[in-house]
């Protein structure tokens, strides 16, 4: 059995079920077949839930596994973990003391009673738990570490020495780099000087792989040690943060601890009831192929092609004066003059380049390039010449070309061209999204280029680049972001290869380079992460591996003639390999033994699979001998099921920050403990499920790092998955004397990274954000205010400073701050002004009176401008309002205005910069004079800044002294007003702010919210916990650890807590004495920092590097070492004290076993 095929698994559940080694010893539990298929359906269902963060549905499913199997303590040991995850600690002993009844020496079961009790505070119970965890399965590391662990925690006399005794033990029976270094710690803080000399002595047996960073840092700890042992224990700890930097050291401490955002590992098998059997689907060694001729006339290139998004894949051809659509009635579209040659010369490129859910066409050959555009219904045969429109220079259009793939070089939303010439260096048509192309190279050089692959194949969120040359070498471009690349060390090739594909036939869930040789062997190019040796480090490696051979070695294949296609024919739910030059082989996948080959090639020069007739087979597309299209029908002899996901984003309008049909990103399809990941090639994706009826859970992993789970899909049918939006900023929770309810969201003044368009970055002037809480929103108890502040987008917060200012102020008045984001800023001082009153009329630039929907704020928002091509962006377009008579002429008004602002992003940013699109414009105010003209008095104004928030411009001398008042607000951004309305300004009124002593800051992982959005309204969170499991591809670095963070946030110096996605920061402030009569009472809230978002064209968004300062609002320096950062050589300590949570961007790998994301 080839090693390609150790991790391909398929759940079998039937009526008859099988019962594998695992399940022989267990008790055989009196179940029904019908019972039993259900409650292994919902079990896996609650796992999938569990590990994509959807904890609604798990708790659901888990439910209704307790219900149906109640003898099976699997099911209430992860209802135990679950309820234990959304911080019902009560309720999760409950559950787990029932499961340890049913499975008393089960010791996973104990191992979470062991975190009941430390979530508690009672230290000496759970460390009891965790030595009888120990004690039934001595082989456990994790329970060890975590005894270790739990007893230094405890304290007391003897309590370090017991913990270090632990590890020694551990050692004993599993070497681990982590547990060396934690021994020498607790050696250093006991000041154990032959325990820390022993523990140095073996890390520096073992140090020679090491970077020399940290070769240098155990250097110090010697030195410290020789001295003082104890002076060592920070030393340990600074080289503790330079290992767990290292992948190799990540994946060493995961398999002695627990991520800290899992708080415990969920059970994955039954205990008592028999385990499913575990295996592939049989591979189908009856199918069989009928050809069937569907072309007259000679092709030089054949396909399929799905026109509009929802159609069924239909047969296209290229002859030598048209392209040949095959559908019903077909229709030809007549190939430019230029192009009318000899079969062999025109080749196709199909791709929605201009997003409108219509597949497009480049046609390419000797002579050149052109684009074809479809209009209308696709039975018309409509199309138009769109060449000239791509504004390209007529020696591009006239480079004799060879082949050409779609991607999103870029990742800004659209698809663009890489381009092989017949002769020279490959490039790439960028799409600047107004059908307009620009010619760049943003990898290479890729010389007389043969075949792409376009996938994410070194597992870190965006897709890479694989370029094969004429000579049947293979280079690999790794996916720096922004649109740069970085040619991998990739080692050659065992030997030539005649052509390669995407696709994971190593069953570790990550896109392999597959390529077949002149001989037939079938290798694959993977990127490892392992470790030489339980305690040595060694950065991760590319490889080749052996993964399968040919029967025959293909005759008359080249690199110009051999195609190589993985895709699942028999929906056995694993990969097939199918290789055609002259003819076709087919290898199939599933079998124990590695692939199978089919007994005889087939009579096909193989070009494509689809499923051309929905029926769930994959049948062959390609050329007969003569050169005629033809089809080999699929006819299998196993009624196994599939799934087919279309993938797409979000809309064709208000969006566009993803390809259209989400080319570049991922699916992965769960059915019971069997997972499959395949790339997005086309519009449709196939999906083998063998015997299982239904997935568990499919997830899309789009191309912008986007993450989407569906669940429950039924086998057999089309799933659509439309993209769904993210958001920004960190939120702000205010108890408010019922609940945790959410204000507003918080920093939205300073964004890191952020791109302006494709050269330039925003600089991050204003750090200081001021946001108004009502008194009706903060409402204190316990003698404190209590506010929350969580991260939950794909963001990492920097907050140097949180405090809470009292505003007191007379009964009658109101206070605002000014929330816009504008440049200047806003000045941050509370404004005072007398009640809001409405305009006379509000109108909006279609003619109606929107006077009603704007009257209050009662989250009836006004949405009259349409949407844009990409999100936050719209026409341009005015609101008329118009001041009442009764409003005074003298002294100050304001105009107030409420509501929300759909913001744009990096990508967006980079995508309309590139072509002639609108570009955003922020508020202006407009004022009509006496002639009725509107002319600008104000512009620049920005726009609100975020969620919920008011916006104050002064209409001090604007105004006309005498007649009509009316003024206009003009913008294109996506603004959605709640309230607009006027109000007298109080300068009279004098306030002062007084903040609030902080009396307690903790950091901690609480996971995500549950939110909503109405139409029009902005998406809004609950404070109630959906999920903890990851969600996104968090920014990798140190992050704050969990626990007290008060000194980190009382002045602003660059000491800063640094939150990553799913924490949450507790504060509590000092109760302010109670207001006097006739004064209302309200809040501001201050924050001082800065969000760094994980868009893949933010800059540096990979990681949290370079650190923020106050002292310069640039942000364009590349981050280097940690140790060269300037933040941090100014507080290193805080590294040693505070900055100790390793975070690496690991949720795509939820579905299975994973690094540890947050080294502790």
């Amino acid at each position: 059995m080839t090693d390609s095929r150790l991790a391909a698994f398929a759940l079998t559940i039937g009526m008859g079920f099988a019962v594998g080694p695992l399940a022989a010893c267990r008790q055989t539990a009196d179940v029904s077949p019908e019972v039993y298929r259900e409650a292994v359906v919902a079990f896996h269902t609650a796992l999938a839930a569990i590990d994509t963060s959807q904890e609604v549905l798990a708790r659901e499913k888990l439910d209704r596994v307790v219900a149906l199997v109640p003898q099976e303590p699997a099911g209430w040991a992860n209802l135990g973990l679950l309820l234990l995850r959304q911080q019902e600690n009560a309720a999760a002993r409950e559950k787990l003391t029932r499961a340890a009844e049913l499975a008393p020496n089960a010791a996973a079961i104990v191992r979470l009673q062991a975190l009941v009790e430390s979530r508690e505070g009672n230290l000496a119970e759970s460390t009891r738990l965790w030595r009888r965890a120990v004690e039934l399965d001595p082989t456990d590391p994790k329970a060890a570490y975590a005894l270790a662990q739990e007893t230094e925690r405890q304290g007391g006399k003897d309590a370090d020495a017991e913990a270090q005794r632990v590890l020694e033990q551990l050692l004993t029976r599993s070497d681990s780099l982590p547990v060396r270094l934690d021994y020498a710690r607790l050696a250093a803080k006991r000041g154990d000087a032959r325990g820390l000399a022993q523990a140095l002595g073996s890390l520096a047996a073992v140090s020679g792989a090491w970077p020399v960073a940290a070769r240098e840092r155990l250097a110090a700890v010697q030195a410290a040690a020789a001295s003082n042992p104890r002076a060592a224990a920070t030393q340990v700890a600074f080289l503790r943060n330079l290992l767990t930097r290292e992948t190799a050291y990540r994946r060493a401490l995961a398999r002695v601890t627990t991520p800290l955002d899992a708080v415990g590992e969920p059970i994955t098998r039954f205990l008592v009831l028999p385990a499913p059997t575990v295996a592939p689907a049989p591979p189908d060694t009856g199918i069989g192929f009928n050809i069937v001729v569907a072309g007259e006339d000679a092709s030089s290139w054949v396909g399929t092609i799905a026109i509009h998004a929802d159609d069924r894949e239909t047969l296209i051809a290229a002859t030598s004066t048209a392209i040949e659509v095959h559908t019903r009635p077909g229709w030809r579209i007549p190939l430019p003059a230029k192009q009318r040659t000899a079969p062999g010369d025109v080749r196709v490129i199909a791709a929605d380049l201009n997003y409108d859910y219509r597949t497009d066409l480049v046609l390419l050959g000797a002579d050149g390039l052109a684009f074809k555009a479809f209009t209308g219904q696709v039975d018309e045969g409509a199309s138009v010449d769109r060449t000239a429109d791509t504004k390209l220079d007529a020696t591009t259009l006239r480079t004799p070309t060879r082949a050409g793939w779609p991607a999103d070089v870029d990742v800004d939303g659209d698809l663009d061209l890489v381009i092989a010439p017949i002769d020279g260096d490959a490039f790439v048509l960028r799409n600047n999204g107004d059908g307009t192309f620009v010619r760049q190279q943003p990898f290479g050089p890729c010389s007389r280029l043969q075949g792409f692959a376009w996938a994410d194949f070194d597992g870190e969120g965006v897709p890479d680049a694989a370029c094969l040359d004429a000579a049947g070498a293979v280079q690999v471009f790794v996916n720096l972001r922004g649109g740069a690349f970085e040619a991998a060390r990739v080692p050659g090739a065992p030997a030539t290869l005649l052509a390669v594909a995407a696709g994971d036939v190593t069953g570790d869930g990550r896109p392999d380079l597959v390529g077949v040789t002149a001989s037939g062997a079938i290798v694959a190019l993977t990127f490892e992460e392992a470790a030489s040796g339980a305690a040595q480090l060694q950065a991760p490696v590319w490889r080749w591996r052996d993964i399968a051979r040919l029967p025959a070695t293909p005759a008359g294949a080249t690199t110009a003639t051999t195609r190589l296609l993985l895709a699942d024919l028999d929906n056995n739910a694993a990969l097939d390999i199918i290789v055609s030059a002259t003819d076709t082989q087919v290898l199939l996948g599933g079998s124990p033994y590695g692939f199978i080959a089919l007994a005889a090639p087939i009579a096909l020069r193989t070009r494509a699979v689809a499923d051309l007739d929905d029926k769930g087979r994959l049948h062959l597309v390609g050329l007969m001998a003569d050169g005629r299209l033809a089809v080999a029908e699929n006819v299998g002899t196993k009624a196994y099921h599939w799934q087919r996901v279309r993938a797409r984003a979000a809309t064709a309008t208000g969006d566009q920050r993803v390809n259209s049909f989400g080319i570049g990103g991922e699916v992965e399809v769960r059915s019971g403990l069997h997972v499959q990941t395949y790339p997005i090639a086309g519009p449709i994706v196939h999906i083998g499920l063998g015997e299982a009826t239904t997935s568990d859970v499919i997830r899309i992993f789009w191309p912008n790092g986007v993450m989407q789970s569906e669940f429950l899909q039924k086998a057999d049918a089309t799933i659509r998955a439309d993209q769904r939006l993210k958001g920004s900023c960190p939120w702000l929770f205010a108890w408010n004397g019922r609940e945790m309810a959410f204000v507003t969201d918080l920093i939205w003044r300073s964004p890191l990274g952020l791109r302006i368009n494709a050269q330039v970055t925003a600089d991050a002037s204003m750090t200081e954000d001021w946001v108004k809480v009502g008194g009706s929103q903060l409402v204190p108890r316990d003698g404190a205010h209590d506010l929350r502040i969580t991260a939950e987008l794909w963001e990492t917060h920097f907050f140097d400073l949180v405090s809470l200012a009292v505003v007191d102020h007379p009964l009658g008045t109101e206070v605002f701050v000014d929330e816009r984001f504008a440049i200047p800023a806003p000045a941050l001082a509370p404004v005072v002004t007398g009640p809001l009153q409405p305009f006379a009329r509000v109108i909006d630039d279609t003619g109606r009176d929107a006077s009603a929907v704007v009257k209050s704020r009662d989250d009836q928002h006004l949405d009259f401008a349409g949407r844009g091509a990409y999100q936050g962006i719209t026409r341009q377009h005015a609101i008329e309002l118009v001041v009442p008579d009764e409003a005074s002429r003298k002294g100050p008004l304001y105009l107030v205005a409420q509501g929300w602002v759909h913001p744009t992003d990096s990508s967006i940013n980079v995508a309309i910069a590139q072509g002639t699109q609108a570009k955003p414009m922020g508020l202006a105010l407009e004022v009509a004079g006496a002639d009725g003209r509107f002319r600008v008095v104000k512009s620049n104004l920005g726009f609100p800044s975020g969620k919920d928030k008011s916006v104050l411009i002064p209409l001090d001398g604007v105004l006309p002294a005498s007649g009509p008042r009316r003024l206009r607000l003009t913008t294109n951004l996506e603004i959605f007003w709640d309230r607009l309305a006027w109000a007298v300004g109080r300068p009279d009124v004098a306030v002062a702010p007084r903040r609030l002593p902080l009396r307690s800051a903790e950091l901690r992982y609480r996971g995500f919210s549950v939110t909503a959005q109405q139409e029009s309204a902005p998406e809004r969170p609950r404070y109630v916990v959906q999920g903890t499991a990851p969600r996104w591809l968090d920014l990798e670095g140190f992050h704050t650890r969990f626990g007290d963070v008060l000194p980190l946030l009382t002045s602003v110096d660059d000491r800063y807590i640094i939150m990553n996605a799913g924490d949450e920061l507790a504060l509590r402030f000092t109760e302010a004495p109670a207001a006097g009569p006739g004064i209302v009472r309200d809040f501001i809230v201050v924050g001082d920092g800065w969000v760094k978002d994980g868009d893949y064209n933010t800059t540096f968004s990979r990681t949290v590097l370079p650190l923020p300062t106050h002292a310069s609002g640039r942000y364009d320096k590349a981050p280097n070492n940690l140790e060269d950062d300037p933040v941090y050589r100014q507080h290193a300590d805080d590294f040693a004290t505070y900055h100790t949570r390793y975070v690496t961007p690991d949720a795509r790998n939820a579905l299975r076993a994973r690094v540890p994301r947050q080294a502790r």
